[in-house]
C-alpha cells in the first residue's frame, strides 16, 4: 500500500497524534508505576506447631520461591519504567511513523484557515457534516473534522479514486448509528466525495476493522477492538457546588488510581463511565446518593436501569453523603437480590470516593 501511493494521511491526523502522544505515554507510565506500588507478595507467618508437617514445610518452600519472583518482577518493572520514562521520540510508535510519515504520505489542506473558518460556520449552522457535533467542545471549536474531511475532499478531486477512511470516530455526523453500532456513513459525506471525485465511492471503517481485512492475528484485532468501544470524550469536570459532578469526579479519580483507563461511556450506552485495565472493560453507572437517608427510589431505577443494561460487565457505584447512608444503600442492595456488581462508598470533606462494600469485579477493590 505504501509502495503503491495508496496510503495518505491527512496532516491534521499527524498534529494531532503528536498532541495526543504525551497524554498517552502519561497514562502508560501512571499504569505502570500503580503496578509497581501494587502489594505482590505472599505474607509469611509463623506456626511452630506445624514445623514437623511436610506440607508446612513444602509451603514455606513456595513462599520463598515466591518472594524471589516478585523481587524479580519488581526489578524487570523499574526497568520498563526507567525505559518508557527515558522515551524522547524514540518509542515504538514514533519510530514507526517516522517511516510512514513522508512528505508524500501527509498531504496539507490547501484551503486558508479563514475560507475554513467560513465554511465551518456555514456547515454548523445548517448542520451539514463532519464537524458539527463538536462545537464547543474542542480547542479548535471542532474545526479539526472539517480540516480532515476537506483534506480529503481534495485529494478525491485530484486522484479521482475511491477513498476507505480509517477511523475510531464514532460521532452521528460521520456515521448513521444504529442501536449503538456505526452501520455506514452519513449519505451526505457519500454525495459531496462522489461530486468532489468525479463519481468515485467513499467508505469508513475502523482500525481493527483494517487489520483484520489484512490478516492480522485475532489477539491484536480484539486488542484494538476494545480500545475502539471506549469513547474519547472528556470527562465533565464539576463546577462549584455541581456535586453530581464532584461525586462522577471522585469515582474516576479512584478508578484511576487502581490502575484503570477511564473515559467517558459511549452516550448511546447508558452509562457514564468506560473503565479499562488488562483483564477486563466495565461500563460504570455513577448514583450520588444525598441527604441524611438514602433515596430508594433513585437506588431501584438506576440499580434497575444496570441490570438491564446489554452490556455483561455492568456496574453500579453508589457515592454516598455519609457511612449511614452508605449502609443504607448497601443493605437495600443485598435485599433485592443485585443482578450485577456494585460498589458502595462515601464522598469524603476532601471530595474523593472512599469504597466500603463491594460485590463483583470493581467490588474487589477496597
Amino acid at each position: 500500500m505504501l509502495e503503491e501511493g495508496r496510503l495518505i494521511i491527512p496532516a491534521r491526523v499527524a498534529r494531532e497524534f503528536a498532541n495526543n502522544r504525551a497524554k498517552k505515554l502519561g497514562e502508560l507510565f501512571q499504569r505502570l508505576t500503580n503496578q509497581q506500588s501494587k502489594q505482590h507478595s505472599v505474607q509469611q507467618e509463623s506456626y511452630p506447631l506445624l514445623e514437623n508437617i511436610d506440607e508446612y514445610t513444602k509451603l514455606q518452600e513456595e513462599a520463598k520461591n515466591i518472594a524471589l519472583m516478585v523481587k524479580d518482577y519488581q526489578k524487570t518493572l523499574a526497568s520498563v519504567i526507567a525505559k518508557v520514562e527515558s522515551w524522547a521520540w524514540n518509542d515504538p510508535i514514533s519510530l514507526l511513523y517516522q517511516e510512514l510519515f513522508t512528505p508524500n504520505v501527509v498531504v496539507e489542506c490547501k484551503k486558508g484557515t479563514e475560507e475554513l473558518r467560513k465554511a465551518h460556520i456555514e456547515r454548523f449552522a445548517l448542520k451539514i457534516p463532519p464537524g458539527y457535533k463538536d462545537e464547543g467542545g474542542k480547542d479548535d471549536d471542532g474545526i479539526g473534522d472539517l480540516l480532515i474531511w476537506q483534506t480529503i475532499l481534495e485529494i478525491a478531486a485530484d486522484q479521482k479514486h475511491s477513498v476507505i477512511f480509517v477511523t475510531g470516530e464514532k460521532k452521528a455526523d460521520w456515521w448513521h448509528n444504529s442501536n449503538g453500532r456505526q452501520l455506514y456513513p452519513r449519505y451526505e459525506l457519500v454525495d459531496e466525495f462522489r461530486r468532489a471525485s468525479g463519481g468515485e465511492s467513499f467508505h469508513i471503517i475502523t482500525f481493527s476493522r483494517l487489520l483484520e481485512m489484512f490478516g492480522a492475528s485475532s489477539t491484536a484485532v480484539n486488542e484494538v477492538r476494545v480500545e475502539e468501544t471506549a469513547s474519547s470524550a472528556p470527562i465533565t469536570r464539576a463546577g462549584p457546588g455541581d456535586i453530581s459532578v464532584i461525586a462522577l469526579q471522585a469515582v474516576v479519580d479512584w478508578l484511576t488510581a487502581r490502575s484503570f483507563i477511564v473515559q467517558r461511556a459511549p452516550d448511546d450506552s447508558g452509562f457514564d463511565l468506560l473503565a479499562s485495565n488488562d483483564d477486563s472493560m466495565n461500563f460504570v453507572r455513577v448514583m450520588y446518593q444525598t441527604g441524611g437517608s438514602y433515596d430508594r427510589s433513585q437506588l431501584a431505577v438506576a440499580s434497575q436501569n444496570t441490570a438491564n443494561g446489554r452490556h455483561h460487565n455492568a456496574t453500579l457505584v453508589a457515592v454516598c453523603a455519609s457511612q449511614a447512608v452508605a449502609k443504607q444503600t448497601l443493605e437495600h442492595l443485598v435485599r433485592s437480590g443485585p443482578r450485577h456488581p456494585f460498589v458502595v462508598g462515601i464522598l469524603t470533606p476532601q471530595m474523593t470516593f472512599e469504597s466500603r462494600w463491594g460485590l463483583g469485579p470493581l467490588g474487589s477493590f477496597p
